[in-house]
């Protein structure tokens, strides 16, 4: 059997992508190209193509709308509220590419980490600096898709 066509290959290269990193098999765009017989610079572009970052998405978007997943979401929102910063740590992760958070979610959770970081909780004081850097310095990023090596590298960026 032949190569497939490239419509067929970045459809299923977006299935890959709408996984999260730690289920994608192979582990890595280089690995998947050479796996689907493609070159990696070929499929590192079409990471940044508006037709295949639209169908990750809308596969992402399936994936979050599993009742079990939504169950686990409504109950991490409860938490994060409340002010527990791995949760809040988790829907920062979430929000925008599994799930949606409203203005006002975002605001409750917020006004929660702050609190947490103002009474001395140094991870929630980590996480507002992150945050705080990143929206004052480099509004360009979306925070939700970013991963923690990056989180940290603007944290720390003078």
């Amino acid at each position: 059997m032949g190569r497939v066509s490239d419509d067929i290959a970045k459809r299923e290269f977006a299935e890959w992508l709408a996984l999260p990193k730690e289920r994608r098999n192979p582990k890595t765009i280089k690995l998947w190209a050479e796996a689907h017989g493609r070159y990696r610079e070929v499929v590192s572009k079409w990471q940044n193509d508006p037709e295949v970052v639209k169908r990750a998405n809308q596969i992402a978007s399936g994936i979050a709308s599993c009742d079990e997943f939504s169950q686990i979401a409504n109950k991490l929102k409860q938490q994060a509220k409340d002010g527990h910063v791995p949760s809040i740590q988790a829907l920062y992760e979430m929000a925008g590419v599994y799930l949606e958070l409203d203005p006002d979610e975002i605001e409750e959770i917020n006004r929660a980490l702050v609190a947490k970081a103002k009474g001395g909780n140094v991870p929630a004081a980590r996480l507002v600096a992150k945050r705080q850097k990143v929206i004052e310095d480099k509004p360009q990023y979306d925070i939700a898709s970013m991963t923690d090596a990056e989180l940290e590298a603007l944290a720390n960026d003078d």
